[in-house]
């Protein structure tokens, strides 16, 4: 049989101060840079509260040395620190994730980047009406694709678990949204971590919804590196071959080990996986 080539695989890190746990905050971008390149990675996902706050030019530099993509740009920062959100009752609030939005997307197109739309969704709160805000959100994210297309950048809609937030947590419903936004380069991003806690069969649905899949995030049962967990990679793997999927797994994990130590982790355990599964 063929040998397939294997998948491309990036690290998430924040490069500035964050609040979510599950993202390593890296002080010094060139070595995370460094180490990532040495131990064989194609890319480093970006984690960023204010791009207004980072250089573009000193990241393009980073990267350019060590051969490395930035594949998506995570926003979810700006619900957890600023309190933007998608579907706000307060119309303040939901044009400033707008614009928050808007200014990732300027950055992203610095580096042929794309942008996650995840936790910046924000919660639904009590005694609003839940179609009401779903709209708002709707009408949002389609005003962003649509500057987005003009910069020929994907936008990646993340399904998240049920106990981070309180609408769009499966893949349908993902899908559901997707429809309704009705633009060409609005994507799912399915996470590993929370497909463990929602979908029924995780390799199911990516077989239901392989098709709209424009990225994924890796992390086991536990949110630590794949391997310290129970979830089945190699099943996934096997599943995500069958539809053809070509670009990133990005690992977005606990910094509960050594940068350098976890980063190595998951890159050895995706090695093993190629060698079984006949990937080079």
């Amino acid at each position: 049989m063929k040998k397939r080539d294997m998948f491309k695989l990036a690290f998430t890190v924040s490069i500035q101060p964050a609040e979510f746990f599950s993202t390593a905050y890296i002080e010094n971008f060139n070595k995370a840079c460094e180490i990532l390149s040495g131990l064989g990675y194609h890319g480093v996902e970006l984690a960023i509260c204010d791009p207004s706050q980072v250089d573009p030019l000193r990241i393009k530099k980073s990267i350019s040395k060590y051969g490395l993509k930035i594949p998506a740009i995570g926003t979810g920062q700006g619900y957890i620190r600023d309190g933007l959100c998608l579907c706000h009752p307060d119309s303040k609030i939901r044009r400033g994730a707008k614009e928050r939005l808007i200014a990732h997307i300027d950055f992203a197109s610095h580096f042929d980047s794309n942008i996650i739309i995840g936790l910046i969704r924000g919660r639904i709160k009590k005694n609003v009406k839940y179609n009401k805000c779903v709209s708002w959100a709707i009408d949002i994210v389609k005003q962003c694709c649509k500057y987005a297309e003009g910069k020929k950048i994907k936008m990646f809609l993340e399904p998240i678990n049920r106990y981070e937030i309180n609408f769009i947590n499966t893949m349908e419903e993902g899908y559901r949204f997707i429809e309704k936004v009705a633009e060409d380069n609005l994507l799912l991003l399915i996470d590993t971590f929370h497909m463990n806690i929602e979908e029924p069969s995780t390799t199911q649905s990516i077989k239901n919804f392989g098709s709209l899949i424009g990225h994924i995030h890796i992390a086991d049962s536990n949110r630590k590196a794949p391997g310290l967990g129970h979830i089945d990679f190699l099943s996934i793997i096997a599943q995500l071959m069958k539809i053809n999927y070509r670009s990133f797994l990005s690992a977005e994990i606990i910094p509960c080990h050594d940068f350098e130590e976890v980063s190595g982790l998951t890159v050895e355990f995706f090695r093993k996986i190629s060698s079984r599964l006949n990937i080079k």
